[in-house]
């Protein structure tokens, strides 16, 4: 594939352009006939001067200018060639107002200033002429009658006209001839041909809205169609071909040359620039530059004595031939260079400002993936310049993997990356296959990979009961395989059991017959393959502790005690137990038990769990579980409590949870009022002593009814005395009943002053 895309390639590229355009050739031919050659020094511009002067003088164009350019043909080794295109592009610059620009040297009553294109069309791919005709005798006297190949051939020429009074037409005129014989027509003109008639068939003009930039021909086998600045201007269907160039001219009315030129009717003198031409040629995918031009101006002679240079060609294959203010007759041949290029990585060339369509690049080079450009080059809209050495890549590339039975496979990758074909199995034919070895290979263009073998495989045949069986085998040693059938039956060959493979073969072994019985058992079903005629032992165990949790007892087979059963058939047998009984762990706070257990059993647990010590605990969780299954029970209890005694001033026992308060009331005991000064927090079992704030208020009076000051009560181990008033208040923290003791005179101060008053008073009254 590689080898194949990059052949490809040059020759579409570099081939192709050296196929269309002259490459090598041999100076010294410059001095025989500079039509024949190309130059690049001025050492030949005499010669071509000569040419061109013989030119002009053939035509007879006396007092006119012709500056501009043809194309050549160069002779390779002198050899003659032909050169065929379907596509023509010319570039005019034309200037707004030529007739400003010019000084006439004499005037007609009608002048005009041409910009001219011709372009010669034959009808086919053959030569006009039989080039082994055109043989060089001596100096410039050539051999040049011969056969034609009786085409037709077109010299179709477009004409931008301006006259001196402002007009200005734009017109197309196709010229056609045909014959089968051709002869020289001026010697001193080397290959000059001349036809015996010259037909004018087509003539068209149009006005022009302005100045022509790009006049383009394609010619096909529908016709011929002329582009004028983009837009489709002329098409005739009756000229079909090839635009060519050759090593001759044929010469009659007009010149049947591919040329650009700028003519005139009247000799003139060239004071400022006049514009410029550029010809392009190849195809609908590329087109460049000619190979070898000649720019040339016309000579005028005046009295056919002197001759005198009325302009000055520049020419450069950037821009073309400009025509510019001077005094030379130009005649100077110019070969197009070649550039490098490097498609992939391998070298080509390419002609200098070559313009190839991206899209055809891409569709051509790169159908997988873009076009990566480096180098010197430019875009113009869909297409690319080529302007110096330049290198084509692509994103990605096909890798095509050739296997070892001559297919390929194609795949596509990214650009530097690396393409992965597994292993695969491909048919040699004849009974064999290969197996392939893992591929890993760089993609840097596109790439043919031999994919290896690494395993062959042949075809083994077995004669079965049941048919003829086949398989791949590498070579070696084959165990023969079991022949299984859907119904539960199978064949296990036994003579022979195994067979060398070395190449394909076909065997015809012995079998014997096993049926599949089936042992539906509660759990860890199983089932065997079993001789003909054998007898399948059930050997379940009875009780039997499968291993996860569950023990099955008393065993039963389809329903009987039988063990033994003699294999007649395939046949499944149900293994049932009579009980089943499930290992289920309980876990409660105070112990762990385990056992055996009845399916369908319910275990209850205990609504209270007395741990003693004054201590238990209430709210099973779960309360009962139902076996229906391996159990491990762990049965938590909501609440713990404690028993609990309170003493002191007041008297409660009974049971109360763990964390909770036992809330005390106010009470009055003999006249002593307690309030409790704590709430009991039960933390643990026992006796609790709460403390309460003991309060106790008497009055004192005397036998008068006198309050008694001269008092005091004591409550607890506290003592407080009468107030004035003989009133008495004590308080005392205490976690027990007191009894308030009283103390108190007989009589109080109070009436004891009250009788020492009457006294006193009696005896001032006595």
């Amino acid at each position: 594939m590689r080898a194949l895309l990059i052949a490809v390639l040059l020759a579409a590229l570099a081939v192709y352009a050296q196929q269309i355009y002259a490459l090598h050739y041999t100076p010294a031919e410059c001095d025989i006939n500079p039509y024949r050659c190309i130059v690049g020094t001025t050492a030949y511009s005499e010669s071509a001067s000569e040419w061109a002067k013989a030119f002009i003088e053939a035509k007879g164009w006396y007092g006119e200018i012709m500056p501009g350019y043809i194309v050549i043909t160069a002779l390779p080794n002198g050899s003659v060639s032909e050169y065929s295109f379907t596509k023509a592009v010319a570039l005019f610059d034309i200037v707004q107002d030529p007739w400003s620009k010019v000084e006439p040297l004499y005037v007609r009553d009608v002048m005009y200033i041409d910009y001219v294109l011709g372009i010669p069309i034959k009808s086919d791919s053959r030569p006009v002429i039989d080039l082994s005709t055109l043989k060089h005798f001596t100096g410039s006297v050539y051999n040049v009658t011969g056969p034609g190949n009786t085409a037709t051939v077109h010299n179709v020429i477009i004409r931008y006209r301006i006259y001196s009074d402002g007009r200005r037409e734009f017109c197309l005129e196709d010229h056609r001839t045909s014959q089968s014989e051709w002869y020289r027509w001026a010697v001193s003109l080397g290959y000059d041909l001349a036809p015996i008639w010259d037909d004018l068939v087509f003539y068209s003009c149009r006005p022009p809205d302005r100045a022509p930039r790009n006049i383009t021909l394609v010619v096909g086998q529908d016709g011929l169609t002329v582009y004028v600045d983009g837009n489709r201007t002329w098409w005739l269907s009756n000229i079909k071909g090839y635009i060519y160039i050759g090593p001759y001219r044929i010469e009659r009315i007009e010149m049947y040359v591919l040329y650009a030129i700028l003519y005139s009717n009247v000799f003139l003198k060239v004071k400022e620039p006049l514009g410029r031409i550029q010809l392009y040629l190849g195809n609908e995918t590329l087109v460049a530059p000619p190979k070898a031009v000649i720019p040339y101006t016309g000579i005028a002679l005046y009295n056919l004595v002197s001759s005198h240079y009325i302009a000055h060609v520049a020419f450069s294959w950037e821009n073309g031939s400009a025509v510019l203010p001077g005094r030379d007759v130009g005649g100077r041949v110019y070969v197009r260079p070649d550039v490098s290029a490097s498609v992939y990585g391998r070298l080509a060339s390419l002609p200098y400002m070559a313009v190839i369509d991206l899209g055809w690049l891409r569709g051509r080079y790169c159908p997988y993936g873009d076009v990566v450009l480096s180098g010197a080059y430019r875009r113009i809209g869909g297409s690319v310049q080529v302007l110096g050495p330049v290198s084509i890549a692509c994103t990605r590339y096909p890798v095509r993997f050739i296997l070892p039975n001559g297919s390929a496979l194609l795949a596509v990758a990214e650009a530097n990356s690396t393409a992965h074909l597994p292993p695969l199995t491909v048919d040699l034919g004849n009974g064999t296959r290969a197996v392939t070895a893992e591929v890993k290979v760089d993609v840097r263009e596109p790439v043919d990979v031999v994919v290896p073998v690494s395993q062959r495989l042949y075809r083994v045949v077995v004669k079965t009961p049941a048919g003829v069986n086949a398989t791949w085998a590498p070579p070696g040693v084959l165990r023969l395989p079991t022949i299984e059938l859907s119904n539960g039956t199978r064949y296990v060959p036994t003579a022979p059991a195994e067979v060398v493979v070395a190449r394909p073969t076909t065997v015809e072994p012995r079998y014997r017959r096993q049926y599949l019985v089936r042992l539906a058992a509660p759990a860890n079903s199983t089932a065997a393959w079993v001789d003909e005629g054998a007898l399948f032992n059930v050997t379940l165990a009875d009780p039997w502790v499968v291993g996860n949790g569950t023990m099955f007892s008393g065993l039963r087979v389809n329903g009987t005690g039988e063990r033994s059963w003699r294999v007649v058939k395939p046949a499944t047998l149900e293994a049932s137990y009579a009980e089943v009984h499930y290992w289920v762990s309980v876990e409660t706070p105070v112990n762990k038990t385990a056992g055996w257990t009845p399916r369908g059993a319910v275990l209850t647990f205990s609504d209270v769990l007395d741990l003693g010590n004054g201590t238990r605990l209430v709210g099973p969780s779960p309360a009962s579980v139902v076996v229906d299954g391996p159990k491990n029970v762990s049965v938590a209890y909501g609440r713990r409590q404690y028993y609990v005694r309170v003493e002191g001033v007041e008297e409660w026992s009974g049971w109360a949870d763990a964390g909770s308060v036992v809330k005390l009331n106010s009470t009055a005991v003999g006249g002593v009022v307690y309030r409790p000064l704590e709430d009991v927090a039960v933390l643990h079992p026992g006796v609790y002593r709460p403390r309460f704030l003991a309060s106790y208020t008497y009055e004192f009076r005397d036998v008068l009814g006198v309050p008694n000051p001269a008092a005091s009560v004591e409550l607890c181990g506290v003592r407080a005395g009468a107030d004035l008033a003989g009133r008495a208040h004590v308080e005392a923290e205490t976690d027990r009943l007191c009894t308030p003791a009283l103390s108190a005179w007989p009589v109080s101060p109070y009436t004891l002053v009250g009788l020492a008053a009457v006294v006193l008073l009696l005896r001032r009254l006595l």
